[in-house]
């Protein structure tokens, strides 16, 4: 469905279960006169006195839509110098809310000195705005940790906030002020995964006794973040500005308190292009298992690009892994890259600041292309490829084996 947000952008959007409705953060340009605030507590910052008349700014809106029919429900208009930046859905109390992080530009300063986390709620057909705190710098990204606590990056610092049930407010718990610019935030449990502009990435873990975010372990590479996820308790991915994709691991077992504190890089891919979020999910309909016969899940990570898009990044089984990439290393000699730029150099990690070879993924694109090989070709393919016969011997795979494989990695998207 084509869903009109009344010649808006859209910027994030966020679903509520609760209430049906989902959130959307849109934007728009807007030339003088420019509209007023539609806050009705009268809290938020003025327009700003240093648009000139006649000049385009943009106006940044919080709209409620219907998950079912995609209507308008509500919409709450900021003003034209504060520019929403991210948004979650959270219960706070006994209220499900949307909270959206903002940013308060100045035409004078090269990044944001403040800005706002303000709380709404959509009950019984209105939008009210519950709370706003303010915040010392723009507020780049949000994630729930735990009951009633909103973990915030705002420039430098990301800060915990707990929300008091009974002042119906948020209050800081702590603050963890080791960062660049703190730009993307997940949360798993109590465990935080933090993606800095300069400085990549990093783990830390909240301690719900002593009310601090402690720093556990991090990436000593500088890449430069475009978006993160957590794929499990030691393994972190992320994407780069220069079109990369890289997991690093946390090992928790290691013998020196240097070696714990380090993430490791176990895997690295170039993609080709820039990614800017990545979301859990599956790209088409999935059994109940969401496991396929081979071994590979249907359900993984959604990732979309800055150029429109989307990729699926699927965890494989060792044995599954072992044999594709024994498959791609021969289809690399069998099939010609386009304008005789060989796979290995086109896939190899790369930045401004080293070239490193692809590991720990293997390339969809190029597995898939077996199916459109001759049929001597595809033997040459499989040459080498050696899979499971059920007793747990490993044996030569045959084309059939493959091709029902490869068949059924694409059916995953």
């Amino acid at each position: 469905a084509v869903v009109s947000t009344q010649r808006q952008s859209p910027k994030r959007i966020a679903y509520q279960e609760s209430s049906q409705t989902l959130g959307l953060i849109a934007s728009r340009l807007l030339s003088d006169p420019l509209v007023p605030s539609t806050s009705s507590h009268g809290d938020g910052p003025s327009t700003s006195d240093s648009l000139q008349s006649g000049e385009e700014s943009e106006v940044h809106s919080l709209l409620i839509l219907d998950q079912h029919t995609f209507d308008t429900l509500a919409s709450f208009q900021f003003p034209a110098a504060e520019w929403a930046l991210s948004l979650i859905s959270m219960k706070l109390g006994d209220a499900w809310c949307f909270v959206v992080g903002t940013a308060i530009l100045n035409p004078d300063e090269s990044e944001p000195k403040a800005g706002r986390v303000v709380v709404f709620q959509w009950a019984e057909g209105k939008l009210t705005q519950l709370h706003n705190r303010e915040m010392k710098g723009g507020v780049f990204s949000m994630a729930e940790l735990g009951i009633n606590r909103v973990l915030a990056a705002a420039n430098s610092v990301v800060t915990l906030l707990n929300w008091d049930v009974t002042a119906h407010e948020l209050k800081v718990e702590c603050r963890d002020y080791n960062n660049i610019i703190s730009l993307y935030l997940k949360t798993k449990g109590d465990f935080v995964l933090v993606g800095d502009l300069m400085r990549s990435i990093k783990v830390m873990l909240y301690k719900t006794v002593e009310s601090t975010l402690e720093e556990i372990a991090k990436d000593p590479s500088s890449n430069w973040m475009s978006a993160i996820e957590i794929l499990d308790d030691d393994h972190f991915l992320g994407a780069e500005n220069s079109f990369n994709l890289f997991v690093s691991q946390k090992d928790s077992g290691a013998d020196s308190e240097e070696e714990r504190s380090r993430l490791t890089t176990v895997g690295l891919f170039h993609v080709g292009e820039f990614i800017n979020v990545f979301r859990p999910g599956s790209l088409v309909m999935t059994a109940a298992s969401g496991e396929s016969t081979s071994g590979v899940s249907s359900r993984g990570l959604i990732y979309g690009t800055i150029e429109g898009s989307l990729g699926l990044v699927l965890n494989l089984s060792k044995e599954t892994f072992t044999m594709l990439e024994t498959l791609q290393n021969n289809l690399q000699r069998v099939i010609k890259g386009v304008g005789g730029i060989e796979h290995s150099v086109w896939r190899a990690f790369n930045n401004s600041q080293r070239i490193e070879v692809q590991r720990g993924f293997i390339d969809g694109d190029l597995i898939e292309r077996f199916l459109d090989l001759q049929h001597s070709d595809m033997d040459d393919a499989v040459s080498g490829v050696r899979l499971d016969d059920g007793s747990g011997d490993l044996k030569q795979a045959t084309v059939e084996n493959v091709i029902k494989i490869v068949e059924e990695l694409s059916r995953t998207h």
